[in-house]
């Protein structure tokens, strides 16, 4: 029966060194679970989801502007018109004509090339501005919905690793209680099993000691002493049954208190689980009223079945009542061998 039980303590040690190992691996975290990306990552691997857009738009932005020609020179002055050249003295005298003066033409010439060169200005300017303000109105709502559009998907992701990181705490949690529930479980039954090996191996030996004093007459006297004739009579051969069969009363009480011993350890531990349940009831107060009727139901309950159980051990008692005395006191043995 010892090594039985011996068997299952060592089998519960191995599971318990499980379970630990199990809470410690949970509590400290392999490297690379649960670990929260950085939203920035989803864009582009190195990161740079936002900067990388913006710097691709300023470049396209630069290259349009770039293409568009910058403000003509004067080299086109001479294709609108011609500008006077110097005149050559000359031997021949033509004739007298009406001519404007020399700066009425040149202040002519050049009030009409301001002219012209405004209204140039102006169609050039005017072509640039509007094709410029709509292109930059063009980029502007492109950079808007791509904005709007990472802006969604960046909240969609973040509200994705937020549910995730809830529902992985959620589980890690349950976990560990699931594994603590446990580990108190199996300390529970260890702990009974070591108890029940201790008093087991108590009463087999005290078993085996009245078995081997059975071959010996017992005195009636207080301590008692064992001795062993060098012959028997009739009269020693009755006393050596007496003996014997005393010696077999100690030893169906020594068992009917080894039952009593596992018995009354149960109830302990059954009372050690009522008394748990009450204090987490009490912590939690959220059953109120029913929390109590039930506890109250419970110890009814517990009462009945320790009554039933010290009915069921009364005439164990009753058999080993005459021997009673004499297991107060000391017992010292002497062999005597004639």
């Amino acid at each position: 029966m010892a090594d039985i039980l011996q068997k299952e303590i060592d089998e519960a040690h191995e599971k318990l060194r499980s379970i630990d190992g199990n809470i410690s691996a949970l509590n400290g975290r392999t490297p690379g679970a649960l670990k929260r990306r950085n939203p920035a990552e989803y864009g582009n691997d190195d990161g740079k989801f936002d900067n990388y857009q913006r710097r691709s738009l300023d470049a396209r932005r630069r290259e349009s502007l770039d293409n568009v020609p910058m403000k003509r020179t004067r080299d086109d002055f001479g294709d609108d018109f011609e500008v006077p050249k110097k005149s050559l003295a000359s031997q021949v005298v033509m004739p007298a004509i009406e001519t404007k003066s020399r700066d009425a033409a040149i202040t002519e010439m050049r009030d009409k090339e301001v002219k012209e060169v405004k209204q140039r200005n102006r169609r050039l300017f005017g072509s640039l501005l509007v094709g410029t303000l709509q292109k930059v109105q063009k980029d502007t709502k492109k950079i808007a919905n791509a904005e709007k559009a990472q802006a969604e998907k960046l909240a969609e992701v973040e509200k994705k690793l937020e549910d995730q990181k809830r529902g992985d705490k959620e589980k890690e949690r349950h976990e560990r209680v699931m594994l603590m529930n446990e580990r108190r479980d199996q300390e529970k039954k260890l702990k009974d099993l070591t108890r029940r090996k201790a008093l087991i191996q108590y009463a087999e030996e005290k078993t085996s000691h009245y078995k081997r004093l059975q071959n010996f007459i017992g005195t009636k006297t207080t301590p008692t002493i064992f001795y062993l004739p060098a012959k028997h009579t009739l009269q020693s051969l009755e006393l050596l049954k007496n003996s014997a069969a005393s010696l077999q009363t100690l030893i169906v009480a020594r068992e009917a208190e080894l039952e009593r011993d596992l018995a009354s350890g149960i109830e302990r531990e059954e009372e050690e689980e009522v008394k748990g349940m009450k204090s987490i009831v009490r912590r939690r107060g959220d059953d109120g009223m029913e929390g109590g009727e039930e506890s109250e139901e419970e110890e009814e309950k517990e009462k009945e079945e320790r009554v039933t159980k010290k009915e069921s051990h009364v005439e164990v008692r009753l058999e080993g009542e005459e021997y009673e005395e004499d297991k107060e006191g000391e017992l010292e043995i002497k062999l005597e061998m004639e």
